[in-house]
């Protein structure tokens, strides 16, 4: 299911991100240890999006709060929610959480994640007729 397939160039988006802000640090997450990596400005670290010792693990490293999460993983609903959990732990105040890859019909199961982190983010989901997007805003 989050398999890029073997015409995927694994850290292209952490590149792109890493020219386009150059005064930023990205941190990229993967469950493929194999494609760990570190480059000028560019940190790698695993998680597991399904499993929820690693997801302790993965906030437990850092003291840092993010500006910007970028959901582009294992593109199921679990792990979108589990996404939104990540963020309330290590984004910062008006940080931007955004999900893409939505499929249509887990916008219910989404909705109600989103309206349970209600009184800590402001919420935004974007379609098209075959997927969505949403962008979670941190207020506290």
């Amino acid at each position: 299911m989050s398999n890029m397939s073997k015409l995927g160039n694994p850290g292209a988006s952490l590149f792109a991100f890493r020219d386009f802000l150059p005064n930023s640090t990205i941190w990229g997450a993967d469950i493929d240890k194999n494609l760990r990596f570190q480059e000028t400005r560019i940190k790698t670290l695993f998680l597991d999006q399904l499993d929820i010792n690693s997801i302790d693990s993965f906030i437990s490293k850092f003291s840092v709060q993010f500006d910007i999460i970028i959901d582009d993983g294992f593109h199921s609903i679990i792990s979108n929610i589990n996404s939104i959990f990540i963020a309330k732990h290590i984004l910062s105040k008006n940080g931007l959480l955004i999900i893409e890859d939505i499929r249509l019909d887990n916008l219910p199961m989404i909705n109600v994640a989103i309206n349970l982190v209600k009184e800590d983010f402001e919420t935004k989901i974007y379609t098209n007729p075959n997927m969505a997007v949403a962008v979670l805003k941190k207020i506290k």
